[in-house]
């Protein structure tokens, strides 16, 4: 459309009667919907001889271009695109510059035509020039670049240059394939474009046109921002097609991808490639109207590089990711950083996301790893994760359910759970919090917090016990380390403290742990114990290890008699070993004491305890322990080795030896009357005794059949004894009286008691005494004849 138009022709007769003509038209405003200029002009001269055949030539010049809104709106959407890609300053840079040719500028072009007489008619366009105040040109010098016939159709044979304001330079050539604008084939070819950091160098760029669009190939390599960091020597092969709307798309099939270096944030990848797979029978991406298309496919990625100052290595079986709705995922990846005994490492099943208004998100699932010289390892996680910008930087973040497990090669605990592990990485730093519990109680064991910072591989690891509470119907140590095991059982009580372990590159740094009790009771292998109550200081948490001097109270002990108020010194050795520096016990007058020793936990070793007994004193110990029927005087000393294996505890060796004399003394009747006239002569006799020297040997079970031998030498009637004959008879005569008792240790002094106060017996056994009445009565009822069992009466 043109607002208005005027012109001049000039036409004259020359010689021959052929006709000459010169004609100049000026426009004003012609419009299109790709633009407008604000003058055209045409200018010319022609011939027409006396047969009817013309022919001339001119210039068609246009002022004052300026694009219109069709033309901006490809422009725009062309830069959008590309936004926050490598290319997207270059593509910047090249609107800018083809919107600048398109606003004030000048473009001309060269005209032929011919009739001849026969009617047919040709034209041709040539010399085209396009001009910008930008310094931007584009020239097409050939004449007869378009060519037009009447019933010929269409012609072009381009072949010009480009460049400058902005533009690269480079040149191209079109020719047509048939008589229409609709198939063209040429090629283009580019200098590399440099811009705003970002470097695009095109391959020649062969294309074909046809009636609905233009298919194209290249290769490409290019350099440029990419999210918060950058890619440089990105290079692939392009073959793809241009639609009629502008819509491209680039070929399915599998294309390899490769770079020479990938930065974003901290993340840094090495020279590496990888192949991009289209879905069957789809491109690999399209895009239009609707934004970007396409799914990608990718196999046995492996990928190498760093994060700050620690190697990266990242592996997986297969990728996909839709580019509508960017949602992707990853088979099987594994991610490796660091190096050495510092690596953090994670593998999983699956990873999936996708992109949000607030960044990406997804899910991780069923993975396992470590994170650096945190001795700890994790698996069976399942979660969700995070990427988005915080405010300060990206961040990525992790909310999972996960077991964790020891990370030493004999485990130092049992698997517990976490339901609430929170891990998020920012500026190559990551932070880990949570709580742990064991899985069958579902007791909240402790509170950790971990810190790791990727740059230098250093980090700390802090837990809290959460009040521990142990419980016979409940929490058991043993659910919470096997170190336990043959060491403490039917524990009560409750633990208080918390640990920290700090790490660098060059290892861990400091382990150091403070533990506590106020009361506990338990089960150990040497008996029952009551009331423990001490705190722990470990030095080193991760080989369990203490300095000397810990101390331990032990409020009560029954290794088959009771102590109390004992104090053990101890020291926690590397390898599972406990030194025991000093135990002591207030016993009976005396005192009870444990040898220095060491023990290994670490193996199924025999262990060894030595307690030596100082001073006791005869009559406190009867009273102590209610012999109300006896009485006793005497200093005892003596020594208890014993030795602990997975079987139980066991006396080896074991005696007790008088000081010096002493006398043994029965208040009271015997509770038994039917020994016989001899043998309650015989008792009368010996219930007052003096003795020069008592000694008691012990060998045996300390949970099963105990051998105790009672040795007295210098014997003599003590005051309350009886007279009779038989003392009179015996009385010059050297008197040594030995005693074997084989019996359950921890029933020798209930069998003691027993024999002068059935009571005792009565008030424990009565259940197992109605019952042996009910079988007995059974098996007579069965049996032809009762069974006589064996006696055996030694007596001396």
């Amino acid at each position: 459309a043109l607002a208005s138009i005027d012109g001049a022709t000039e036409v004259t007769r020359i010689e021959g009667g052929s006709i000459a003509a010169h004609w100049t038209l000026n426009g004003l405003g012609p419009a299109t919907a790709w633009g407008r200029a604000q003058a055209a002009e045409l200018t010319g001269a022609g011939v027409r001889n006396t047969v009817g055949a013309l022919g001339g030539n001119g210039t068609l010049r246009f002022m004052g271009l300026n694009s219109g809104r069709s033309y901006e709106r490809v422009l725009a959407a062309a830069s959008n695109g590309v936004r926050g890609t490598p290319i997207g300053p270059i593509v910047d840079r090249l609107v800018g510059a083809v919107s600048a040719l398109g606003r004030g500028a000048s473009a001309s072009s060269s005209y032929r035509f011919a009739r001849s007489s026969d009617g047919a008619v040709r034209l041709a366009l040539g010399n085209i020039s396009v001009d910008a105040g930008s310094g931007a040109f584009f020239q097409v010098a050939r004449p007869d670049a378009v060519q037009w016939s009447q019933g010929g159709g269409v012609r072009v044979a381009l072949a010009g240059r480009f460049g400058g304001g902005g533009l690269p330079r480079g040149s191209f050539d079109v020719a047509s394939r048939g008589p229409s604008l609709a198939a063209l084939s040429g090629a283009l070819r580019v200098e590399p474009i440099h811009h705003g950091g970002a470097s695009l160098s095109l391959a020649p760029v062969r294309f074909n046109s046809d009636g609905g669009g233009t298919r194209f190939s290249t290769a490409v390599v290019m350099s440029g921002p990419l999210a918060d960091g950058r890619i440089d020597g990105l290079s692939m092969p392009l073959a793809g097609r241009v639609m009629a709307d502008g819509a491209f798309s680039i070929d399915g099939g599998c294309h390899r991808v490769a770079w020479q270096r990938i930065a974003v944030g901290q993340v840094v990848l090495n020279e590496g490639a990888l192949p991009l797979c289209g879905a069957s029978g789809l491109p690999l991406f399209r895009y239009d109207n609707s934004g970007l298309n396409g799914i990608v496919d990718s196999n046995s990625i492996a990928l190498t590089g760093h994060i700050g100052g620690s190697p990266l290595s990242f592996q997986t079986d297969g990728a996909r990711l839709n580019l509508a709705t960017m949602q992707f995922s990853l088979v099987s990846p594994s991610f490796a950083i660091g190096a050495g005994d510092s690596i953090t490492h994670l593998t999983a099943t699956e990873l999936s996301g996708a992109r949000d208004s607030a960044g990406f998100g997804g899910r991780l699932t069923n993975a396992t790893g470590n994170i650096g010289r945190v001795p700890f390892l994790f698996d069976q996680a399942n979660g969700d994760w995070r990427w988005q910008d915080g405010g300060q930087g990206n961040e990525l973040t992790l909310g999972a359910a996960l077991q964790v497990t020891d990370a030493a090669d004999e485990d130092r605990f049992q698997p517990l759970r976490s339901d609430d592990t929170r891990i998020s990485y920012r500026d190559g730093a990551m932070r880990v919090t949570g709580s742990l519990m064991e899985p069958t109680s579902h007791a909240r064991v402790a509170d950790v917090a971990i810190a790791h910072d990727f740059a230098d591989a250093s980090g700390n690891a802090r837990f809290t016990l959460a009040n521990l509470t142990f419980a016979r119907d409940g929490l058991q140590p043993v659910m919470l380390t096997t170190l336990s095991l043959g060491v403490a059982a039917d524990v009560v009580g409750t633990v208080t403290g918390g640990g920290r372990v700090d790490w660098s590159r060059d290892g861990v740094t400091s382990s150091v742990g403070d533990f506590a009790t106020e009361t506990m009771d338990l089960s150990a292998a040497f008996g029952p114990v009551q009331g423990m109550s001490g705190a722990i200081h470990f030095s080193d948490l991760i080989a369990l290890a203490t300095p000397a001097g810990q101390e331990v109270r032990l409020r009560s002990v029954y290794p088959g008699v009771e102590v109390t108020d004992g104090v053990l010194l101890y020291q926690m050795l590397p390898g599972q070993r406990v030194h025991i520096e000093e135990g002591r016990w207030p016993f009976a007058g005396g005192q009870l004491l444990l040898r220095p020793t060491t023990l290994d936990f670490s193996a199924d070793v025999p262990r060894f305890l030595t307690f030596d007994v100082q001073g006791v004193d005869a009559g406190l110990f009867l009273s102590r322990y209610e012999f109300d029927n006896i009485n006793a005087t005497g200093v005892f000393d003596g020594v208890l080795p014993t030795k602990f294996t997975a079987d139980g505890g066991r006396v080896e060796g074991g005696l007790l030896q008088s000081r010096a004399g002493g006398h043994l003394e029965v208040v009271g009747e015997l509770s038994q009357h039917d020994l016989g006239v001899y043998g309650n002569l015989a008792f009368g006799a010996l219930k007052s005794l003096q003795y020069d020297n008592l000694a008691i040997r012990m060998n045996g079970n300390i949970d099963g059949e105990m051998l105790t031998e009672v040795h007295f030498s210098g014997l003599s009637q003590g005051a309350n004894a009886q007279n009779n004959f038989i003392t009179r008879a015996f009385r010059r005569l050297p008197f040594i009286f030995n005693i074997n008792i084989n019996a359950p240790f921890r029933q020798l002094l209930t069998s003691a008691r027993g024999l002068y106060d059935p009571s005792t017996l009565v008030g424990q056994n009565i259940e197992a005494l109605v019952r042996a009445e009910r079988d007995a009565a059974a098996a007579a009822a069965n049996a032809a004849q009762p069974v006589q069992p064996a006696v055996r009466d030694n007596r001396r």
